[in-house]
């Protein structure tokens, strides 16, 4: 869409959405924080966003962060997000032991963090899901 500017805080009221793509724009600045009063919110594909946001989004389903150059550790709540099925965090500059909270991530299928800086053995992350893609 190649957007440019700040989201605005407003973006929380739309109470009803579902699905949001902010990929490939110019946004400059944090997220606002009322995203995480999009409780309906199933799917996001989004850059940088603030850690304590994902204890807020219950229902989510996808979360689509690959590519986006991320740095440091998969934020723990994020493993809160019991609901999730799909997450790519691949081809970014994630680093650490992938956290024992991803087992608890009980209805993910599709799994992808190759491309990272993972210490330990992440293949072995598979045995804990009925993963169809990883």
């Amino acid at each position: 869409m190649l957007l440019t500017g700040t989201l605005p805080p407003q973006i929380g009221n739309l109470s009803f959405l579902a699905s949001l793509n902010l990929m490939n724009n110019s946004f400059h600045g944090s997220l606002p924080i009322q995203l995480a009063n999009l409780h309906r919110l199933r799917f996001i594909e989004l850059g940088q966003i603030p850690s304590d946001m994902f204890e807020r989004l219950p229902k989510l389903q996808s979360l689509n962060l690959g590519m986006n150059n991320l740095s440091g550790k998969i934020p723990i709540d994020l493993l809160k997000c019991k609901e999730l099925q799909f997450l790519n965090l691949e081809s970014n500059r994630l680093e650490g032991i992938l956290p024992k909270e991803i087992r608890n991530l009980t209805m993910l299928r599709s799994l992808y963090l190759d491309n990272n800086l993972f210490e330990g053995k992440r293949k072995a992350v598979g045995c804990y899901f009925n993963l169809l893609s990883f």
